[in-house]
């Protein structure tokens, strides 16, 4: 044990301590700030080497562009009188209502369908405006497989959905200004963050910080991850599904979680159970040829 002021450095993550007793297993500790501006012969406090929420948002602005996919915000505003099965809205009712009370999981899956507006699609959509029209804090994804053309040489389409989504979501949560605000990150880690694959933890580490310090969120609604379990995106989607699953399972949280997509989900099979899953086996084609009838409702 040792007496160290000002910061440590502990498993490669920057910690700010004032006057404090630290128990330090890495081989570096600073006490001293010796860059420019240091006066010699004076304990000169280090900078702040932790960012907050307000600075984070605004050095996220150049991740901007690696975003692929919508919040789905503005697609639910045009797809509100659209309707989808049935048989699926008991169990979306109960997501919603559920939710108030204790957080909430579901998996709707459907058949598999090629075209972008898919059955599937537009219920995920017609629960973001559920939600958004209850003015409830929440967080929603549409994902999207970006095509190479988008891409730089050293980006493939996968793994630049796979960091879109992510990023998608953090940006939403940077958004959310909590009273009492505990966040901090390291801004070294921080500047790591890119279009590459490398950076996937760093990138999974941020988001799971920011939804620890932002527990006033409801409710989240992604759709279309499976878009992105080709290869090792399977992994990666279990990874994230984990870490969304992981708040939902936090005590005194409400935190409800919906999925929805086009075709199966490797991923999602492997973390959800049954009780968290409900099917669909109505497509667009069937839907139209059928017209509206009384197995079809607005939700």
């Amino acid at each position: 044990m040792i007496y160290r002021r000002h910061c440590a450095v502990l498993a490669n993550r920057v910690f700010l301590v004032q006057d404090q007793w630290i128990v330090d297993n890495s081989k570096l500790a600073i006490n001293r700030y010796e860059g420019p501006g240091a006066v010699e012969g004076h304990d000169n406090p280090l900078p702040s080497l932790m960012m907050t929420r307000d600075e984070a948002d605004i050095e996220y602005r150049r991740l901007h562009p690696l975003i692929y996919g919508t919040d789905g915000i503005n697609l639910a505003q045009n797809n509100r009188a659209r309707v989808v099965d049935g048989k699926i809205i008991p169990h979306l009712a109960r997501w919603i209502q559920g939710g108030t009370t204790t957080s909430q999981r579901l998996w709707v899956d459907f058949p598999l369908e090629l075209q972008e507006d898919t059955v599937a699609r537009i219920a995920a959509l017609n629960m973001i405006y559920i939600v958004a029209k209850a003015d409830a804090p929440f967080l929603s994804f549409i994902c999207r497989l970006p095509r190479q053309s988008e891409l730089t040489d050293t980006q493939t389409p996968v793994g630049a959905g796979l960091l879109s989504v992510v990023y998608g979501l953090i940006l939403q949560l940077l958004r959310f200004k909590p009273p009492e605000d505990g966040f901090r990150f390291d801004r070294g880690t921080f500047s790591t963050l890119s279009g590459d694959m490398g950076c996937w933890d760093t990138a999974l580490d941020l988001l799971d910080s920011l939804l620890e310090h932002t527990p006033v969120i409801s409710h989240c609604i992604i759709h279309g991850l499976n878009e992105l379990e080709m290869g090792e995106g399977t992994v990666r989607c279990q990874e994230l599904s984990k870490i969304l699953l992981g708040h939902s399972s936090r005590p005194r949280i409400l935190f409800s979680i919906l999925f929805t997509s086009s075709g199966h989900s490797r991923a999602l099979t492997s973390v959800l159970g049954e009780k968290d899953r409900a099917s669909s086996f109505e497509t667009m084609k069937a839907i139209e040829k059928r017209g509206l009838d009384p197995n079809y409702m607005k939700i």
